[in-house]
């Protein structure tokens, strides 16, 4: 018996619509719910946002341009809220989408929940998603944006032998290109030298002004650290390059024992004493062995920079839950102990001080 809560974040960065209109500015994740084993299998829209009206702007979770669930806020204070469970699931690209817009908008993140209940069975098969940013988008050999963001490969966390390793990854061009490159890089050291791993696209992006996700398949190497690199021909227009996930697909005949999931915190720099998008720990979305643990990616700059879990509205550190990112460099932390003492049915977000 199992039940496991899978996250898929659907944004890399907070947006701010404050234009009329439909709008998608959304990472493009595949979700088959044949890739699982369950006698229920629950998937949710979850948004933190805050808008500037009681009415309309509809938040979307599309399968393909086709709604399966809809979330409209009704608060004009900043509100960490959930559909009810989506209908009609099928195979497909799924994405976040903004309707009916009547007021501004701000988006900190959106994430589809995926609840898996095996019943009385094990788990044997199932999927699991990690975000992984981006390097930089380069037209020639000019870098013209950059944010850093990474993935780090565990083999110890994982039951390997039962693992299938894919990259996607979302982009969308103002107009249709011949020469575009979405790599997958790797290096021993978060701030090292990163070499070519896989690539994810060398060619033509045939949709304009549209999301478009391109995929690819890697065998990972244990302790090593992967991020995007784009680069589009310097004669061509602009892309905005919205992010992606490691996709990791497990299938066992008897039991899949070990894998990630994610909660993501935050999408965004933040300076002393800010913080950013919530979760919600509810221990009824887990009926597994579970341990916890905060992970950190950034700058800490000339001083120490520490990231802390606190239970939303307080300034108290959930135990285990502070990790210190010392130097200049960009760096990773994991918290050295697993989190405790963390309420059920409650708000969590994370929050930095120097």
């Amino acid at each position: 018996m199992a039940v496991i809560r899978h996250e898929i974040m659907l944004n890399l960065f907070p947006w701010l619509f404050d234009v009329s209109g439909e709008m998608q500015q959304s990472i493009l994740v595949p979700f088959d719910p044949a890739d699982y084993n369950y006698d229920t299998l629950s998937v949710y829209l979850e948004c933190d946002l805050v808008h500037a009206n009681t009415v309309g702007n509809a938040m979307q979770l599309h399968d393909d341009g086709v709604s399966r669930a809809t979330l409209t806020p009704y608060n004009t204070t900043r509100d960490l809220r959930r559909t009810t469970a989506a209908t009609g699931l099928t195979s497909g690209d799924y994405s976040v989408y903004l309707t009916n817009y009547l007021a501004e908008c701000n988006l900190y993140m959106a994430r589809m929940i995926i609840i898996q209940d095996t019943g009385t069975d094990e788990v044997t098969d199932t999927v699991c998603y990690a975000p992984i940013g981006y390097y930089g988008v380069y037209a020639g050999t000019t870098l013209t944006s950059a944010a850093k963001g990474y993935w780090y490969y565990e083999s110890d966390n994982w039951s390997v032998s039962d693992a299938t390793f894919y990259c996607d990854y979302t982009i969308s061009a103002d107009s249709t290109m011949d020469d575009c490159e979405i790599l997958l890089y790797k290096s021993a050291t978060s701030d090292g030298t990163y070499a070519l791993d896989t690539t994810i696209l060398s060619g033509t992006v045939t949709t304009a002004d549209t999301p478009e996700r391109f995929s690819a398949s890697f065998t990972p190497t244990d302790g090593y650290f992967y991020r995007i690199y784009v680069s589009i021909d310097n004669s061509m227009s602009s892309i905005t390059s919205l992010g992606g996930c490691i996709r990791v697909e497990m299938s066992n005949a008897t039991e899949v024992e070990k894998f990630e999931t994610w909660h993501h915190l935050t999408t965004e720099s933040l300076t002393t004493g800010d913080s950013d998008a919530r979760i919600y720990w509810d221990t009824d979305e887990w009926d597994v062995t579970v341990q916890s643990y905060m992970e950190c990616q950034g700058y800490g700059g000339n001083s120490p920079y520490e990231g802390s879990l606190q239970k939303t509205g307080t300034t108290v550190n959930v135990t285990g839950g502070g990790v210190d990112i010392d130097g200049e460099g960009f760096v990773r932390k994991r918290s050295s102990t697993a989190l405790s003492g963390m309420s059920d049915d409650t708000e969590y977000d994370f929050n930095g001080s120097a």
